[in-house]
């Protein structure tokens, strides 16, 4: 990360109401938009700070203290916002939105969950979704267009339109008009379904585990809350957790059926709200957002304005969203080819 973040990052962090004078201040993660580092003061305290991507506007740091006080009073462990010095939720600095949060003791997994791991982490998860699945709260922070299918097709045809004849559309093309084929023919998956509070991002590495066991205790990564289908959360953590391949890796994704079974194992623990056609729309959802996503990535290879470049494994964006573009797209043909399976296991729970 830029030497020159981490100083701004040092100079934010000493305008929150910490437990004693900063000690370091260091890169923290492998999130793909919001960065996120790691300050370490004087006394061994812990705490996340993060700058927050442009999509996400100040008012979310209204909803996030909102339901995780929610969440404690239920005896959910969460993070928790740390205020500024003068009291504010987080601080603005220029156009840019920063937030300190409490350090969650344990680990992230980033790859190779275990399906002991799965099944609690679901479990945690469908514990989540029960808590808020009649909770009336009005959300300060609407994220436009998430998870809105139709229009990210939309806007995914209009840029493949506006970069027709271009170098990017001779590699990009072919897949393109693929996942559009594949998109228009299929009945769209949740759009009929009940609008409950979701986490909104259930990929592998926002899922806290014990250090020494594999128990969930908590999620991360809180800005995404907001209202919307649930099995949208099942299935975008299927997507991401079932996975046996790097999410950049095409030529060998597969969906891990074993993984899944323990998923929904954990989840019918906890989940009891649940009604029959939630459960029907499942491995359609999951089909969906692997079709969502694949068109995010090639998108964003397009216009290289969205997802941050990981440095350590590719050259720049457009090689990076090219290639999990592909790969999101092998990972949503296997799905379609195990459709069936993962239907029954959604049933079986």
């Amino acid at each position: 990360m830029d030497e020159k973040l981490i100083a701004q990052a040092r100079t934010v962090a000493q305008q929150f109401a910490l437990d004693a004078e900063i000690k370091t201040v260091e890169s923290f993660g492998q999130g793909r938009i919001n960065d996120t580092f790691l300050v370490t003061t004087e006394n061994g305290g812990r705490y996340v700070l993060q700058k927050l991507h442009p999509i996400f506007a100040p008012s979310v740091l209204e909803d996030i203290n909102v339901l995780t006080q929610a969440m404690k009073e239920r005896c959910l462990m969460t993070t928790e916002l740390i205020p500024t010095n003068t009291g504010e939720l987080g601080l603005i600095a220029g156009a840019t939105c920063w937030r300190m949060l409490t350090f969650v003791t344990g680990r992230t997994i980033e790859d190779g969950i275990t399906p002991d791991e799965a099944r609690s982490g679901m479990e945690l998860i469908g514990n989540f979704h029960q808590t808020f699945a009649e909770h009336n709260y009005d959300f300060r922070h609407v994220r436009e267009g998430f998870h809105d299918t139709p229009k990210i097709m939309r806007g995914f045809e209009e840029i493949i339109l506006a970069y027709f004849g271009t170098k990017k559309d001779e590699a990009l093309a072919w897949v393109g008009h693929e996942i559009l084929d594949e998109y228009n023919s299929r009945e769209h998956a949740w759009a009929h379904l009940p609008k409950r509070i979701v986490h909104g991002d259930l990929k592998l590495n926002n899922i806290r585990f014990a250090n020494n066991s594999s128990r969930a205790i908590a999620l991360l990564d809180l800005d995404t809350l907001g209202r919307h289908s649930v099995v949208v959360d099942v299935s975008d953590a299927a997507r991401s957790w079932c996975n046996q391949a790097d999410e950049g890796d095409a030529r060998n994704a597969k969906f891990d059926l074993d993984i899944f079974r323990a998923m929904m194992e954990g989840y019918g623990r906890t989940a009891d709200f649940l009604k029959q056609e939630e459960r029907e729309a499942i491995p359609g959802a999951i089909a969906q957002i692997a079709l969502e996503l694949s068109a995010r990535f090639a998108t964003d290879a397009y216009c290289e304005s969205y997802f941050t470049l990981d440095r350590e494994h590719y050259p720049d964006l457009f090689t990076q969203n090219s290639a999990k573009a592909r790969a999101q797209f092998a990972l949503y043909q296997d799905i379609i080819r195990q459709i069936k399976d993962i239907g029954a296991i959604a049933q079986s729970f």
